[in-house]
């Protein structure tokens, strides 16, 4: 049984970027393979046990806060129908605690992410050529939900696989999964994901010239060439016009309404009514932003959420758990600019995004409290 938990684990961590796809009305793949992982797991008792590593007793306890913000939420049946779901990823993160137990299955399981982003690039790549390219409108590729999220999903995959391949005598891989996301993010649209990636582009290749890496010198000047090429060359117009008034949206505080939600988000928060100690209760966030505005709205940022819906405290206990998390980085003494990528590049997804009902901020933890784990044996070469 526990080698078949650990096989459904793969499977569940690889379909977690496919979980905007519903196969019925809040039913994912991923939710029935998470099933049967609990089942698996359950008669592998000893998978099944509470760890005492310090991210998961953060997480239990953002958990059991936000179950506690139902005695006082706007809306008690939504606050504990969004609860629920921590509990399952909470779950997941103990499982996965207990099963990857070395190097090996850690490098599985980062590869398992890519793979399902993987098939994200490769339908999303083929779908906008055939109808995105000779499109006079801005067309987008919407089958797997929010572009945004899709191209976060990508870039942590990618960078999943950075690490997994780094030290791999098969360097070419890596260059070639940097230009699959780099086609499917401009298929995507997505000017937020754009950003990302090109701050996970310039940072793993600068890890590769610190490391003296000499491929590096020839394919970074040809890379950098296609990328321009593809850009100015294949893109569609209205695709080219989105990404080049990246800089001039910035200027003009205009991030698709971004700004002005955090604005009337914050004005909200200094009412009487509002308690900024213990917030509205978790996942209430747009039922409370509507009543103020009657506009229905997500809050497009991930830390204004958790304030809102759970108060400073809530708040503390979730930087908590991100300084954890850096710790657990910075106690690793090779390799640390690539492994910084897989913390800095999720927190500044936060702040224009608002997934705090997904479960990826909590695997995070498990990435990258196992490669702070297998770290002596990470980097050498298999």
């Amino acid at each position: 049984m526990k080698h078949l938990t650990y096989l459904l684990s793969l499977i569940v961590v690889g379909l977690t970027p496919l979980d905007a796809i519903t196969i019925a009305e809040n039913m994912t793949i991923g939710r029935i393979f998470y099933i049967f992982l609990l089942v698996s797991a359950f008669f592998s008792r000893d998978l099944f046990l509470y760890s005492k590593a310090c991210y998961i007793k953060i997480l239990f306890t953002f958990v059991f806060w936000s179950f506690l913000t139902s005695l006082w939420s706007v809306d008690i049946e939504e606050t504990l129908y969004r609860c629920l779901y921590l509990v399952q990823y909470l779950f997941l993160v103990i499982i996965l605690q207990n099963t990857i137990n070395t190097s090996q299955r850690l490098r599985y399981l980062c590869f398992s992410w890519f793979c399902g982003t993987l098939f994200i690039a490769i339908k999303t790549i083929i779908d906008y050529s055939i109808n995105g390219l000779s499109s006079i409108s801005l067309y987008r590729v919407n089958e797997f939900g929010n572009a945004n999220e899709n191209s976060f999903m990508l870039c942590f995959g990618v960078i999943l696989f950075l690490v997994a391949n780094n030290k791999s005598k098969y360097t070419y891989r890596s260059y070639i999964a940097l230009f699959i996301s780099f086609l499917a993010i401009l298929a995507n649209g997505s000017r937020t994901g754009f950003l990302m990636y090109l701050f996970v582009v310039g940072i793993y290749f600068l890890f590769e010239i610190i490391n003296k890496n000499k491929l590096t010198y020839y394919v970074f000047p040809f890379f950098v060439f296609l990328g321009i090429y593809y850009f100015n060359n294949i893109l569609s117009e209205s695709s080219y016009e989105r990404f080049m008034n990246i800089s001039t949206d910035i200027q003009t505080d205009n991030l698709a309404n971004r700004t002005w939600i955090w604005d009337v988000s914050f004005r909200i928060l200094s009412q009487k009514d509002i308690s900024l100690l213990f917030g509205t209760g978790w996942g209430t966030f747009p039922k409370v932003f509507q009543s103020y505005t009657g506009i229905l709205y997500g809050s497009h940022n991930f830390y204004l959420n958790v304030l809102f819906t759970t108060g400073i405290i809530g708040f503390i206990i979730v930087l908590c758990y991100l300084v954890v998390l850096y710790v657990y980085i910075h106690r690793i003494k090779k390799e640390r600019l690539l492994y910084l990528l897989l913390l800095i590049v999720p927190m500044i997804s936060m702040f224009t995004t608002n997934w705090e009902s997904r479960r990826w901020w909590f695997l995070m933890g498990v990435f990258i409290y196992k490669l702070n784990e297998f770290s002596k044996y990470y980097g050498e070469k298999k």
